[in-house]
């Protein structure tokens, strides 16, 4: 009987910690987490990882690392949002850098977890959570928490797929008065991403909201030279403190079966400031700011004051079609 209890007991403990090898028996995976995984650090697990693993898995609830490289594809994995959190201190003051940079010959692929209190420092801090001249999938990620000076969130400059995901409360930071002075910084934008010159990006049935940026793009900063599509996703709850709380388009946006609403700025312009090339349909823009959607005059963006190449049954509140 003793024994027995004993068992109870030892099963019971055990149903707090998950087993820390998991996965398919055919599955190849290396373990981050406790003593009894395959490695303590995630930097470590990335730098062991092969062509022989098929993913690395998180398991403990909490794993805090930053200014991790990724140089080859590497897919890492936990067991949801809210059950393993990537964190780069225990808030974002704490961090000592974004959690990932992803150079140009990198592929990372990441997996039901959350990514949250990065803080990128010296020269370029954009992407708090990760910054990426690689290529990255997110799929079923959290991106929250983090601070940067621009992009906050995610920063691209080169692919990125983002799919059924959750891009929140991102805070843009202004810059020093050493950056302004030496002129090395860069102005605000993109609260939650930006897409740089050169970027891809598809985002779809994603959630973007309460994300802030200095300058331009609460949400979203789509740049001159660069394609992103936004599909079925909720964009609401961004702030800018120029123009475009929602979006500001400079490049080429395709926005489809989106809801963006209750995003704002400091100058009105709350939804989408377009002056770049955008195609849209099958969207409910509304109750952003002064105006829910606003064209650019001929100061900026490589189509001036922007193009409209398709506008089909899209809902919108308060349509501007120029800036003033």
């Amino acid at each position: 009987m003793k024994f027995l209890h004993k068992l109870l007991l030892l099963i019971f403990f055990l149903s707090f910690f998950p087993a820390c090898r998991s996965g398919s028996n055919d599955e190849r995976i290396i373990t981050v987490g406790r003593e009894d995984c395959d490695y303590t650090s995630l930097r470590e697990a990335v730098e062991a990882f092969s062509d022989d693993w098929d993913r690395i898995v998180l398991m403990d609830d909490l794993t805090i690392e930053s200014g991790i490289d990724i140089t080859k594809e590497v897919t890492i994995s936990g067991r949801g949002m809210k059950k393993t959190i990537l964190a780069g201190g225990e808030t974002a003051e704490e961090a000592e850098d974004r959690i990932f940079f992803v150079k140009s010959e990198g592929r990372l692929i990441l997996e039901d977890l959350s990514v949250t209190n990065g803080r990128p420092y010296g020269l370029h801090r954009c992407g708090g959570a990760i910054a990426s001249q690689g290529f990255v999938r997110l799929e079923r990620v959290r991106i929250a928490d983090n601070q940067a000076v621009y992009g906050v969130g995610i920063w691209n400059e080169g692919e990125m797929e983002i799919y059924d995901s959750l891009i929140e409360n991102n805070t843009g930071l202004r810059l020093t008065t050493a950056e302004v002075k030496d002129a090395t910084g860069c102005t605000g934008s993109g609260g939650g991403i930006k897409n740089e010159p050169g970027g891809v990006m598809t985002i779809k049935d994603t959630t973007i909201r309460g994300n802030t940026a200095m300058r331009r793009g609460g949400g979203v900063f789509v740049s001159c030279e660069s394609q992103t599509v936004i599909d079925n996703c909720l964009i609401e709850e961004n702030y800018a403190s120029y123009k475009g709380g929602a979006i500001h388009v400079r490049g080429d946006l395709t926005l489809v079966n989106t809801r963006i609403v209750n995003n704002d700025s400091r100058t009105g312009y709350g939804g989408i400031l377009n002056k770049g090339r955008l195609e849209f349909e099958d969207n409910i823009i509304k109750s952003n700011g002064k105006f829910d959607f606003a064209l650019g005059d001929s100061e900026s963006g490589i189509y001036g004051k922007g193009i409209v190449i398709r506008d089909e049954n899209n809902r919108i509140g308060i349509d501007n079609r120029r800036e003033n």
